[in-house]
């Protein structure tokens, strides 16, 4: 039930693709029950510095698509690990103090 709780919560406040439906989400959460927080490393995109939107209302972030696109194509091949080991110094992880 709780499960069902959270993916109803997190449905309503992100958006995503039609076809990542509710059941799928709920899926995914259950294939990920065995993983442990050791596990998981916490990074931020690469970025190029912030900025303002086009109609210089809102301060954004601006991505650095030519740091993002490597690090994208390791997440679609499952070799974030590897990507990592061998480009630590493009990728700001965030430490253990992220519980």
């Amino acid at each position: 039930m709780r499960l069902t709780r959270l993916v109803d919560v997190a449905a309503g406040a992100v958006a995503v693709d039609e076809g990542f439906t509710r059941a799928r989400m709920r899926s995914l959460a259950l294939s990920l029950r065995h993983l442990k927080f050791r596990d998981v490393r916490f990074m931020t995109a690469p970025h190029a510095g912030a900025g303002w939107s086009p109609d210089g209302r809102q301060s954004i972030v601006n991505l650095d698509h030519s740091r993002l696109a490597p690090l994208a194509d390791a997440s679609v091949t499952d070799s974030v690990g590897e990507y990592l080991e061998r480009h630590e110094e493009d990728v700001v992880t965030l430490g253990g103090w992220v519980e």
